[in-house]
């Protein structure tokens, strides 16, 4: 019988804000979890729009454009050090002005950040999914990592 990978990724998040300006204020209302059904051998992939990605609001002075940048895990990691690859392609996040939006976000590679507005209530809203790489050997542990996501007002 296959053995169960149980995922989560703990999510930090840092912001900034220019000096004058409205604080940026970032609050996590989803966390990527890959539930508790990884085989190994298996790739499992959670897209931007599924309920199981990460999803962040960010709050800031309206219509002011900002930049979304992330620190994003090369793996996860269990309490005994083993090591779970996880990836993150060119499409796995997207960004929206209403926390509804993520069918219709506009795509960004999560490996290079963007560029966006927010809205005129000065919200945006980010979702980023990710593959997990189980090996054919894996452990059957529960396995995190920190994905932090920077913003900041450009000039």
């Amino acid at each position: 019988m296959a053995k169960k990978v149980k995922l989560l990724i703990w999510l930090f998040l840092f912001s900034a804000a220019s000096v004058g300006a409205q604080s940026i204020n970032v609050i996590t209302i989803q966390e990527l979890d890959f539930g508790d059904t990884i085989f190994p051998g298996i790739e499992k992939t959670i897209l931007f729009t599924d309920s199981n990605a990460a999803q962040f609001e960010i709050t800031g002075e309206p219509d002011r454009e900002v930049l979304i940048q992330f620190q994003l895990p090369e793996a996860l990691e269990d309490q005994q050090s083993n090591s779970l690859d996880i990836s993150f392609s060119t499409s796995d996040a997207g960004y929206h002005s209403t926390v509804s939006g993520a069918m219709n976000a506009t795509v960004f590679n999560p490996n290079s950040g963007t560029t966006a507005t927010l809205n005129s209530e000065g919200k945006l809203y980010v979702w980023v999914g990710a593959t997990a790489m189980p090996l054919h050997t894996q452990a059957g542990n529960y396995y995190q990592e920190n994905l932090i996501l920077e913003v900041d007002y450009t000039l």
